[in-house]
């Protein structure tokens, strides 16, 4: 059964469990009426073309042929929210260290009145602050993450004082910016495909109008 979040390597795993396949084993694949809603939108998107546009009845080939195309596509946005999780991670993995080590240093000052503030301060790095303030308006606002991981280098520079953690947070940061750019490169192609194949769409139907008078 095909599901909205399943991806290539879902369906493969899937498919090659079944070790007779070819030799009297077939697969049939069952398709949601709103996941097919979303393959035929996201292959209208990469072909160029309206969504209304995509063919309702296809061979068996061609609907193979467009639900791996979408399950390729789960497969990047999987791997893109992994990647940005990683860069957080990582980023807070720097300046955890660095606490942790102050705190195994003062461990026996850890809940007693000589607790000063660099120990209080590293124990607040592993504490998950909740926040039950109220957003003005609904919508927006929010930081992307090149921003979160500025604002969390900012938040914990007191954890970031070698040389070899900056560095280590610069090129992070870095990594990051150079993934962005290739997202942005490469949604201004599918824009620019999209716009190319609205164009000739138009000029057919002209085409076909003017041949019909």
């Amino acid at each position: 059964t095909l599901g909205k979040d399943m991806t290539f390597r879902d369906y493969s795993q899937g498919a090659y469990r079944m070790r007779g396949i070819g030799k009297g084993q077939t697969v049939v694949l069952l398709a949601p009426p709103e996941v097919l809603s979303l393959v035929r939108a996201h292959v209208a998107l990469g072909a160029g073309r309206a969504e209304d546009e995509a063919a309702e009845s296809l061979s068996a080939q061609e609907a193979l042929h467009n639900i791996a195309a979408w399950l390729h596509v789960n497969s990047m946005r999987s791997e893109t929210m992994q990647f940005n999780l990683l860069c957080e991670q990582s980023v807070r993995n720097v300046f955890r260290k660095r606490a942790f080590r102050l705190l195994v240093e003062a461990r026996a000052k850890v809940g007693t009145k000589g607790e000063d503030g660099p120990t209080r301060a590293a124990l607040d790095v592993f504490r998950d602050q909740i926040d039950l303030s109220i957003a003005p308006a609904l919508g927006g606002g929010g930081l992307d993450l090149a921003g979160t991981i500025a604002e969390l280098a900012v938040a914990h520079r007191d954890f970031i004082v070698s040389d070899e953690e900056k560095a280590a947070v610069a090129g992070i940061q870095q990594k990051l910016a150079s993934a962005n750019k290739q997202s942005e490169s490469s949604a201004e192609a599918v824009e620019e495909a999209a716009f190319g194949g609205e164009q000739e769409q138009e000029q057919e139907q002209e085409q076909q109008q003017e041949q019909e008078q």
